[in-house]
C-alpha cells in the first residue's frame, strides 16, 4: 500500500514538474526575438571585419546587411 501511494505521489510531482518546465519553455520561446540575434550578429561581423586586415570588406558588408535586416524588420505580431 505504501509503495502505491509513493508511486502516486511521485507521479503527481512529475506532472507538476512537466507543467512548470512547459511554462518556462513557452516563456523563453515568447521572449526569443530573431531581430536581436540578427542585429547583434551583424554588429559582431562588422567589428570583426573592421578588425581584419585583408578580407575585411566581406565581413563588414555582411555585418551591415545583417544589422539593417535586424533593425528594419517589423515589430513582432502577437
Amino acid at each position: 500500500m505504501a509503495l502505491k501511494s509513493a508511486i502516486s505521489s511521485m507521479g503527481s510531482m512529475v506532472g507538476r514538474l512537466v507543467t512548470f518546465l512547459s511554462f518556462v519553455a513557452s516563456a523563453m520561446w515568447d521572449a526569443f526575438d530573431i531581430r536581436i540575434v540578427l542585429f547583434f550578429g551583424g554588429l559582431g561581423l562588422l567589428f570583426y571585419g573592421l578588425f581584419l586586415y585583408l578580407p575585411w570588406v566581406s565581413f563588414s558588408v555582411c555585418g551591415v546587411i545583417l544589422m539593417a535586416v535586424g533593425w528594419l524588420m517589423g515589430e513582432r505580431n502577437g
